[in-house]
């Protein structure tokens, strides 16, 4: 008895080859369905890596884009700063020339004030002066031909004789003769 209790019973298989085919069309369903599974993952994965290639080809090639814009940029900055330069250097030429055309327009309004002191003083000369003008153009006009000829006979005339003579040319003709001159006009 005690070798029946030790000893196990064997079982029976009793399961017909149906139970075996199905489990086998099981197997082969769950695999396939494994497979279709893996089969999608690896295309999802696929495309990902496809897609983060051409994310890395793109980003490449944006940075060299970006390497040349850089560079174009650099390019531009040196020439605006030293456009910057130079306008900021015409400003102080202009700010200079300004200046300096201030303080000539000070000068100038020295000068005008002076100009027309001295022009005030002028015509107040010119008014104390006319009357003995008009006098003298009276006499110039009262001198008869005889006077002339008595004069251009002299050869050297005496210095307040040549003076008058050169005085009565420049009112007769508005013009200033040197010497010897006015006697050649008289002639």
């Amino acid at each position: 008895a005690n070798r029946g209790v030790s000893r196990p019973q064997a079982q029976k298989n009793d399961h017909p080859p149906r139970h075996y085919l199905d489990l086998i069309k099981h197997f082969v369903d769950l695999i396939n369905e494994r497979r279709e599974q893996l089969e999608e993952e690896q295309l999802h994965l696929n495309i990902g890596l496809q897609k983060l290639r051409d994310t890395e080809k793109q980003v490449k090639e944006l940075q060299e884009s970006l390497a040349i814009k850089n560079k174009e940029l650099e390019d531009k900055n040196v020439e605006a700063n030293i456009k910057l330069q130079k306008m900021v250097e015409g400003q102080q030429v202009a700010e200079l020339k300004k200046k300096e055309a201030q303080e000539l327009q000070v000068k100038l309004d020295i000068q005008n004030k002076e100009i027309e002191v001295q022009k005030e003083r002028a015509y107040a000369d010119l008014g104390k002066a006319e009357p003995a003008v008009q006098d003298a153009q009276e006499a110039v006009n009262g001198i008869k031909r005889k006077h002339l000829e008595e004069v251009k006979a002299l050869p050297k005339p005496p210095d307040a004789v040549r003076l008058a003579c050169e005085a009565v040319c420049m009112m007769l003709t508005g013009q200033k003769f040197g010497r010897g001159a006015c006697g050649k006009k008289m002639r």
